[in-house]
């Protein structure tokens, strides 16, 4: 029988431990719990991702869970996005780092040498464009890169070059050179322009530092055997049974412009032109002929995507009895996709189980509808393959008092959307300091509100099987404009990086209005690139794709592409409409009556009758009417209860208080009830109660939360800084080690500059003050809540290291010492001797109430 219960994530990030493993899962097994993700994630820092050990610690997670009864998941990465193996592939394979395409336009004056210093690049093409009469002339060079070193400093060296001299001191000082960088230089004439095209390292900030080449097939063979392979080796025996399926991440192509090896041989081969004697019009400043380039550069990209990278996972996964899931990122913006080559709308009609993202406790409305288009999007896609069930990664970053009632408005608006499963960021393993924090709270059991988890999955459990009873039912498909927004990659360089133009943003604000327009009068449609609806069945002038069959079809005439489709579903008998401002097709639905321009509805059919899902999406109270046909029934999923209602004159009245839902169920059936509906009385809008601001945890029994000290720093007997500030590491305060170190690669200093000496260590005294209420009250820290060698000071007295206890309150590592209190204002400090960068303070401190856990 298939669950509709949610999936969490639950975050392994901390070092294994086998006792731990068995607590945990039996508590999830305790609550109701039948399927997990084993997400890998930041903070597993004892045991290296890929090895035996850590493929025999996830083979020891399954069994475990198969003696909980619980679905174990696989997560396809060392944390996101996937496609790199924890950073592994590019440090076995340097080869398959990937590489952005940059193209820049160098600034000629009155002709002569041109010189530009392009950086630690790869030259491709310089290009010296001219007009002559109204006829562009190119000259394309390949020879005019060269290396050059421009920094250089002046070092003493003790140097001998005979083994019997090395006892002689002999001091020499040479003029040092280093990190090497690209330059172009060209001879060029008067009145034309000077392009070059080069290629770049990906480095991710603050994960894999080098991004892995995923249009290249040789890196998805990598990935796949580090990866899926080992699953297979390990636990292969529980695939398709304890282990349904594994998650994809967010993978990506590289940076804007992706570019791969075979790049240039493909395009040729699809398009029987030489990109590489048109990559000068890919420059964000070029202003000549470009569209067709620029298109067809998109669309190669996400080809081999596609065919490279996706498509050959999602082979295996069915070769391997594995549900291939996940979802890509940015599904909500349409140029971003076009910018770093990725069509979305096809890559999600590859997925087994395709997926949505929120990365926010806020939600999409009519007048932020960037949110509605992108669940929209993955939503159509899944449609259009006859997919029932699609996911939404969701609850990430939210705060510490988010309970319940805010689950519940993010789960109804997801609902609403055509999500039927959720994926929350919502189990963490480990729990210390900036653990805790992750993307994030927890609604695990270490979290007061747990019990609001649990009663929440239920709740969505309920709701996503009333959800998959039904299929989706739009008659409207509107085509997205890809093909106009691919014409304008990828634009030029500003100080803030890439800068919008004005078409971008025309073409986007024209899609988004439409989806705005379309939420106000809960107008239901769907979306497909122009491929898809060439691709598509017409008959009788419906255009049939997969489950949806669309009686009119909307098309955003902002680029030749969209004409030409404009032109042949005109000629094929479609209900057609050039999308404007203000259509008819905007007119409100006769379904609903009322002031109902926050209601979102979302519609959908079975062989008896029709699922209706309403979600007021404002902060007022809203009543409304539904004119009806056939039976009606309010299906309340909080209690679990059908509810009968009074039809009058074929009408129905219903009414919704801030962010509250409601399923009506329409059918020819008679349904058994468990009460009758009535109007729900207007309650008063309480908006800490959906979007909370806590982003402190506070374990049950704490009396008071220890985040904020005066620190104070001391280096030679001199201060040098003294402050409030919250927790945080030395480095947060007082910067890091060495500027000389700041850039990866540059020595940034010439022959006169001083070299800088490194400010630490440095003594330093975090100090706070408590207010004493009971002096039974202990202090709780955990393994991460101090980093580096301290001592604990209270009162003036060090506590010992004998003094600590273990005690758990949310995991094993928990400490605790019991001080000695004075009434009124207690002192409690912070020292380090010989204080690091990386020393300091991670996270609260508590005073606990002593026997109150």
């Amino acid at each position: 029988m298939q669950s509709f219960k949610p999936i969490p994530f639950w975050f392994l990030n901390d070092d294994f431990d086998k006792e731990e493993i068995e607590v945990q899962l039996d508590i999830m097994k305790n609550n109701g719990v039948d399927a997990i993700f084993l997400h890998v994630r930041d903070g597993n820092i004892g045991e290296g991702y890929g090895t035996a050990l850590f493929y025999n610690n996830i083979k020891f997670i399954v069994e475990q869970a198969k003696r909980c009864n619980i679905k174990a998941w696989l997560y396809d990465e060392d944390s996101y996005p996937s496609g790199n193996l924890g950073g592994k592939i590019v440090l076995d394979r340097p080869e398959l780092q990937a590489r952005a395409l940059k193209v820049i336009k160098i600034d000629v004056k009155d002709g002569g040498v041109v010189r530009e210093v392009l950086g630690r690049v790869k030259g491709l093409y310089g290009y010296i464009v001219q007009n002559i009469d109204g006829v562009e002339k190119v000259k394309i060079l390949d020879e005019n890169f060269g290396p050059v070193r421009r920094n250089w400093y002046k070092a003493e060296v003790d140097r001998v070059y005979c083994p019997d001299l090395q006892d002689l001191s002999y001091k020499h000082v040479r003029g040092e050179t280093n990190y090497t960088e690209i330059l172009f230089e060209a001879e060029v004439p008067e009145d034309c322009e000077v392009y070059v095209a080069y290629l770049e390292p990906v480095y991710i900030d603050q994960r894999f530092s080098a991004m892995a080449d995923c249009l290249n097939i040789e890196t998805t063979k990598a990935f796949i055997q580090g990866t899926h392979e080992k699953y297979r080796k390990f636990v292969g025996e529980y695939f398709g049974k304890e282990i349904p399926g594994i998650f994809i991440d967010e993978p990506s192509t590289g940076g804007i412009l992706p570019y791969t090896g075979k790049l240039e041989e493909r395009f040729f081969a699809d398009f029987g032109y030489k990109l590489e004697d048109n990559y000068y019009k890919l420059c964000g400043d070029y202003n000549g002929d470009r569209a067709k380039v620029r298109k067809d550069y998109a669309l190669i990209c996400a080809r081999m995507f596609n065919e490279n990278f996706i498509s050959p996972i999602k082979k295996w996964c069915d070769e391997n009895g594995l549900i291939f899931a996940g979802h890509f990122g940015g599904e909500e913006g349409l140029f971003s996709q076009m910018l770093r080559g990725q069509n979305i709308y096809r890559n999600t009609r590859t997925m087994g189980l395709p997926g949505f993202d929120i990365i926010t406790y806020n939600i999409g409305s009519a007048k932020r509808p960037m949110l509605i288009s992108g669940a929209n999007l993955v939503v159509s896609a899944a449609t259009h393959q006859k997919k029932q069930t699609v996911l939404a990664e969701c609850f990430a970053l939210c705060p510490f008092d988010f309970g319940y009632k805010g689950l519940k408005r993010m789960g109804d608006w997801l609902f609403v959307n055509g999500i039927n499963l959720l994926v929350p960021h919502a189990f963490h393993y480990g729990y210390s300091a900036f653990q805790r924090a992750d993307a994030g709270k927890s609604y695990f059991f270490q979290d007061a509100k747990f019990d609001e988890y649990l009663k929440f999955a239920n709740y969505a459990e309920r709701c996503c099987k009333l959800l998959h009873q039904y299929k989706r039912n739009n008659e409207i498909l509107a085509v997205l404009p890809y093909s106009a927004l691919s014409e304008e990659i990828p634009l030029p360089y500003g100080h803030s990086g890439l800068q919008r133009n004005s078409r971008v943003n025309d073409i986007e604000n024209l899609y988004f209005e439409f989806v705005s327009n379309a939420t106000k009068v809960q107008l239901g449609f769907d979306c497909a690139d122009i491929q898809a609806v060439y691709d598509a069945q017409i008959s009788n002038g419906t255009l049939c794709m997969g489950d949806g069959n669309y009686k009119k079809v909307i098309v955003f005439t902002v680029g030749e592409e969209e004409k030409k489709l404009l032109r042949y579903l005109k000629n094929s008998n479609v209900d057609v409409i050039e999308y404007q401002s203000s259509l008819d097709i905007f007119k409100r639905s006769s379904l609903l009556v009322g002031e109902t321009d926050d209601l979102m509805a979302y519609r959908k059919k079975s062989e008896n009758g029709e699922l209706l899902l309403l979600f007021n999406n404002s902060e007022k109270y809203c009543q409304f009417g539904v004119n009806v046909d056939k039976n009606a029934y309010v299906y309340d999923a909080e209690k679990d209860q059908t509810l009968s209602l009074s039809v009058i004159d074929g009408k129905v009245n219903l009414a919704l208080n801030a962010y509250q839902s409601l399923f009506l169920i329409l059918t020819n059936d008679t349904l058994e009830c468990n009460n009758v509906y009535q109007l729900p009385k207007e309650t008063t809008y309480n908006a800490q109660e959906f979007n909370g601001a806590d982003l402190t945890y506070k374990p049950k029994g704490m009396r008071t939360v220890i985040e904020k000290w005066m620190l104070c720093t001391q280096k030679d007997g001199e201060k040098t800084f003294e402050g409030q500030i919250r927790w945080a590491r030395l480095r947060d305060v007082l910067g890091t080690q060495d500027d000389i170190y700041k850039d990866r690669y540059k020595v940034p200093f010439f022959d006169r500059a001083p070299r800088q000496a490194s400010i630490y260590p440095q003594r330093v005294i975090y100090r706070a003050e408590i207010e004493c209420e009971d002096q039974t009250d202990y202090i709780l820290i955990d393994k991460w809540t101090i980093s580096g060698n301290f001592k604990i000071i209270f009162n003036g007295k060090e506590i010992e290291k004998e003094e600590f206890v273990k005690k758990r309150i949310y995991d094993k590592s928990n400490l605790a010492f019991y001080p000695e209190w004075k009434k009124g204002k207690n002192i409690i400090e912070i020292l380090f001797e010989q204080g690091e960068e990386f020393d300091g303070i991670n996270g609260e401190l508590y005073v606990m109430k002593n026997g109150q856990n």
